[in-house]
């Protein structure tokens, strides 16, 4: 079982109204269209960090 907590976005109208179609059209909640696409961008953050990470580190060392 999930633990959610409540948040509040404030988004621009155009954005609002993009993101309700895309909800329509993949047959979501608008509630679960802006939780995928959190998390899908959280994914992607990660993964950019990470590649990042990997890309400072040289002979073991941290290069900041």
């Amino acid at each position: 079982m999930r633990c959610t907590k409540r948040t509040t976005l404030r988004i621009d109208n155009n954005l609002k109204t993009r993101i309700q179609l895309l909800a329509i059209k993949n047959n979501f909640s608008m509630n679960k269209m802006f939780i995928y696409l959190l998390e899908l961008g959280y994914r992607s953050y990660v993964e950019r960090y990470e590649k990042d990470y990997e890309f400072k580190m040289v002979g073991g060392k941290i290069l900041w």
